[in-house]
């Protein structure tokens, strides 16, 4: 169970917005799992909140400087609005896989409402700026939940994965169908075992990859979480006779374009969300 991102195409738009001298960028998604996590009772979200997404291209010898200044920095303002009320999650991460030209860090959080999003985005512009060199690639995304189902926890060091698929022109609700038929009881199990502490469909709220892709993300709160959650995918998977997987399988093929699909991993290095 890996998880799908937007390809980052270059010719994609931007939605920027300068926090002093360092924007934040709209993530896909995503979002971000930890370990050491505390876990409280599973809530019922308010529908369809915004998720906002930002990512640097860090250089390699600025990642702990970058680290750093983020928890100082912006762990507790967010930290203080998750105590307001105004969010329903935040995370900072870093991408496990490094490539060429790809973002290494990124921050993201959820608002009900874009008046909880622009507040947020104030008081991020008053915070002294990340240290990121001024030619460093930054990008913001920004999303709109589908489907959001979370439990109160808060912890550093789990794992934060992002699905993407790109669905095929007309079949978006042929998409929708088969995943809460075939995929949705697999994530409430984890959510209600403790293998998830939230999952989550998105799409973009402004778009720069086109209207038909989706963005599963979902936050596992430990390494011991993640291995158990796949064992429990292949069992499920097993209890079902060979046909009835090959039908679900081409079910999957009719609506989706196989070569949309990506991954996406990070550690989370801190997280909160309810």
């Amino acid at each position: 169970m890996a998880m799908m991102r937007t390809p980052d195409v270059k010719k994609d738009a931007r939605v920027r917005r300068s926090m002093r001298e360092s924007s934040f960028t709209l993530l896909a998604t995503f979002v971000v799992l930890f370990s050491g996590s505390r876990v409280c009772g599973q809530i019922e979200p308010q529908q369809r909140p915004l998720r906002y997404v930002s990512e640097w291209e860090v250089p390699r010898d600025r990642w702990n400087e970058f680290e750093s200044s983020a928890d100082h920095n912006i762990r507790p303002l967010m930290e203080m609005q998750m105590k307001k009320g105004t969010l329903l999650s935040w995370g900072t991460y870093r991408g496990m896989l490094v490539q060429d030209g790809a973002a290494t860090h990124g921050l993201w959080f959820e608002t009900p409402s874009i008046e909880g999003l622009e507040k947020v985005l104030d008081e991020l512009s008053r915070l002294p700026p990340l240290p990121v060199p001024p030619a460093a690639k930054h990008h913001d995304f920004l999303y709109r939940a589908q489907l959001r189902r979370a439990k109160s926890s808060q912890g550093t060091g789990g794992y934060l994965f992002v699905n993407t698929t790109q669905i095929q022109p007309g079949k978006r609700q042929n998409w929708r169908e088969w995943w809460d038929k075939n995929q949705k009881p697999n994530f409430e199990q984890y959510l209600a075992e403790g293998l998830v502490t939230e999952y989550e469909l998105v799409r973009e709220e402004i778009h720069h990859a086109g209207p038909n892709w989706v963005y599963l993300i979902y936050v596992t709160p430990s390494a011991e979480a993640l291995y158990k959650l796949n064992a429990t995918f292949a069992a499920n998977t097993a209890k079902r006779p060979p046909e009835e997987n090959r039908l679900i399988n081409e079910a999957l093929d009719a609506v989706v374009i196989p070569s949309g699909h990506q991954d996406y991993i990070a550690r989370a290095l801190a997280y909160s969300q309810r």
